[in-house]
């Protein structure tokens, strides 16, 4: 029993060390390898399967190196005695940096357990460059270019690009050049580096030049420091920046340029503003430390004033340093005159002559002599060649002019003021020459075209003549026609201003022994040079004169004031109404005492029909009325009142022709049937009827009683009626019976004293 228990437990011991022993790496004994970033290591494990069983095989990698590893194949099954590789792929990343990192192959057996085996991963600096500066301090002047000198090698393995950047506090004055280069494996290559300071910049600046690959991360850095020197430093200082001076001067302003560089230097000047600002050099030379003088001249011409700006700029011919500088120049007007014509146009007539206030000031600072001129026309002329004027005097000539035989035109004249050579001032006034019918047209206009002149008797016409242009003159008047030897014309001469009228009286008396029964008579009126007229027609119809027979005249006869010019023609109209207040009265009454009688006598009233018969009315001549009216009329009185007062009815008198002409075509105009005037005198006369009628009416409103009536006195006169009746209505009986009274004493005024014996109504 104990021998078998023995044979047991060693054949399990002798198991045991057969499953420990049929699993066994025969892989490669290297177990380091030295890579690129990027490139690619191989390891190879060999596995043998010395078990008596199959048995299935897993492979894991762990380390520092497992994140760029692979195994291939990671898992397999051997049979007993069969063996097999796995093959490990180790790939470092490009940001992977230089170093060794370790990578841990692990074998899982599924009957023998685990087995590990380790390998080591070296990755290389095969991605480097080297930078290198000829110099790392440079000194240069300001506003000069200056240059580093550098040399960049690429130490790696591969071919790589590399961009040249520059940072720090110079970099803004720094331009690496080329910006980019491409370089293989330990080729090198020269880098230059450009720097320019301003003019301003002085003093010392740090920069760094770093040249970075663009496939790795390569990169290589040197410092540098850049000096920058006031080598052309100068300053530009006008002597002023604010100069006051009279325009038509020169002034000179002298301009500083000091060198404050350490070199020689040349300048260049340049000035922009008024075209009068220029400079006596455009360049200068200075020396290191020293100071060169440029002027600014200044002339601004005649008539110039006000403040100017002056920008002069200097330029450096080493570095080109700029300054500029600004210059106000304030110029005065000392020579300065102002010429107004008080009128800016006007028209003038040819043949007069107008004077024009032309006002002459000195607005200068210095009194002076100004000579005086026209230009522009002929007919115009200065009453005054000179003038001399204190400053800010002022003096007034009259500019003449006297146009003639001008055409008809606008003229533009200009009057100019002179000082000899230094300032002149001008003005100018449009003046329209019209012509000459337009200036001095004349109209005449008779008082009447047609009149009726019995022989041996005079009619007196007033003739208007009117001014129809512009200007004053003076018309020479005359008569002609087969009538000129029986009239004349008062006043022969007219002298009118422009639109103004003026009356001249024809008188024309026909003899008894007078050939023709019809004249024509022609009033003229012409400038004393004859070129304009006018002139009117009258025609004159001569009728039979008449006996004359007097009628009883009082004393003093009265005198009808009317105008003489339409005398003729209402002379008729008066003779008609002058008889027709006696009728109206003499009717009145009889329809007043009518009415009253048949309201008396019965109840029921009818009033009279009256029938308005159409008057025949037959007017006296006209030329016997015309005759009568001038034989009434005291010449004298007459002439002494139109002297007195026929400067006031001239302006009236066309007004006054109108309104009569137009109260002549309504008074003979008719409606239905009947001229307006008759129509006019039956309404006053139907008004007079029912105004009798209704003052003859009782009080109550009822007729009296027949009985009562009959007892009744006969019926009395307004004027004779008793007390009893109340006073307000034996006052209005009153009022009518005065007016009915003064109506019957004109009416027998008229038959007694006016009334002719061949008058027929």
């Amino acid at each position: 029993m104990v021998s078998n228990g023995r044979i047991k437990a060693l054949g399990i011991v002798i198991a045991l060390l057969l499953a420990l022993t049929s699993v066994q790496a025969v892989g490669s004994t290297d177990a380091s390898s030295t890579v690129c970033a990027s490139d690619t290591a191989l390891f190879v494990l060999p596995l043998t399967n010395h078990g008596a069983n199959s048995d299935s095989y897993t492979i894991s990698l762990v380390g520092d190196g497992a994140k760029w590893a692979v195994a291939a194949p990671s898992g397999f099954v051997l049979k007993p005695g069969q063996s097999n590789s796995v093959y490990i792929y180790v790939t470092p990343s490009l940001a992977a940096q230089p170093g060794t990192y370790s990578l841990d192959a692990i074998v899982n057996s599924g009957l023998s357990g685990k087995t590990i085996t380790n390998y080591k991963v070296v990755v290389d600096d095969c991605h480097a460059s080297v930078l290198t500066a000829e110099s790392s301090s440079l000194n240069a002047c300001a506003c000069t270019p200056g240059k580093y000198y550098l040399t960049l090698e690429n130490t790696g393995r591969y071919s790589e690009t590399f961009a040249i950047k520059v940072s720090g506090a110079g970099a803004q004055y720094a331009t690496p050049n080329p910006s980019e280069v491409r370089l293989g494996p330990n080729e090198r290559r020269d880098v230059e580096v450009s720097v320019m300071t301003p003019c301003s910049a002085v003093g010392d600046y740090d920069l760094t030049v770093s040249a970075v690959s663009k496939e790795s991360n390569a990169v290589a850095n040197v410092p540098l420091v850049l000096k920058s020197e006031a080598c052309y430093n100068f300053d530009f200082v006008p002597d002023k920046t604010y100069l006051s001076f009279c325009e038509n001067a020169q002034a000179k302003i002298p301009l500083n340029i000091q060198n404050k560089g350490i070199v020689d230097n040349n300048y260049y000047l340049k000035v922009t503003g008024p075209s009068w600002a220029s400079l006596e050099s455009t360049s200068a030379q200075a020396m290191a430390g020293k100071l060169a003088v440029v002027n600014l001249i200044l002339f601004p011409r005649l008539g110039t004033a006000g403040d100017f700006k002056v920008n002069v700029e200097a330029t450096s011919a080493r570095g080109e340093q700029k300054v500029s500088r600004e210059i106000v120049a304030n110029v005065l007007q000392c020579y300065a005159a102002n010429v107004k014509i008080l009128a800016e146009q006007d028209t003038i007539c040819p043949g007069t002559e107008k004077a024009y206030s032309v006002q002459v000031s000195n607005l200068g600072k210095y009194d002076s002599d100004f000579v005086l001129s026209t230009s522009g026309t002929g007919f115009a002329s200065l009453d005054a060649t000179s003038v001399k004027l204190k400053a800010g005097e002022s003096a007034t000539v009259n500019l003449i002019a006297s146009p003639k035989d001008t055409e008809p035109a606008d003229y533009a004249v200009k009057v100019l003021a002179e000082q000899a050579g230094v300032v002149s001032a001008s003005d100018q006034l449009v003046l329209k020459v019209l012509p000459r019918n337009s200036c001095f047209g004349v109209r005449t206009t008779p008082a009447e075209q047609q009149v009726n002149v019995a022989r041996g008797q005079g009619a007196l016409i007033p003739v208007v003549v009117e001014n129809l242009g512009r200007e004053s003159a003076t018309y020479n008047l005359d008569v002609s026609g087969s009538g000129a030897a029986y009239a004349k014309l008062n006043p022969s001469t007219l002298t009118l201003g422009g639109s103004e009228a003026g009356t001249a009286y024809a008188y024309v008396a026909v003899p008894a022994d007078a050939p023709q029964q019809n004249y024509k008579l022609t009033v003229s009126a012409r400038l004393q040079d004859g070129a304009v007229y006018s002139s009117s027609t009258i025609s004159i119809s001569v009728a039979e004169s008449k006996p004359e027979v007097k009628p009883a005249m009082p004393e003093k006869p009265k005198v009808e004031h009317t105008l003489p010019d339409f005398s003729a023609q209402t002379q008729s109209i008066k003779g008609f109404f002058a008889g027709l207040p006696a009728k109206a009265g003499a009717l009145i009454r009889l329809v007043r005492h009518t009415g009253a009688s048949v309201v008396s006598s019965s109840h029921n009233i009818e009033l009279p029909k009256i029938t308005l018969a159409k008057p025949a009315l037959h007017l006296p001549e006209k030329v016997s009325g015309a005759v009568d009216m001038v034989k009434t009329i005291d010449v004298r009185a007459r002439n002494k009142a139109n002297s007195v007062v026929g400067p006031y009815t001239e302006a009236v008198k066309q007004p006054l022709r109108q309104a009569r002409n137009l109260f002549r075509n309504l008074i003979h105009s008719k409606t239905f049937g009947y001229k307006n005037w008759q129509l006019g005198i039956a309404v006053v006369l139907v008004l007079a009827t029912i105004l009798a009628v209704a003052r003859s009416w009782p009080k109550n409103g009822k007729p009296a009683a027949p009985a009562q009536a009959a007892r009744q006195p006969p019926v009395q006169p307004v004027h004779e009626q008793a007390p009893s009746v109340k006073p307000a209505a034996v006052q209005q009986k009153r009022m009518w019976r005065r007016f009915v009274d003064w109506l019957e004493e004109e009416d027998k005024d008229f038959l007694e004293g006016e009334k002719k014996p061949e008058d027929k109504i």
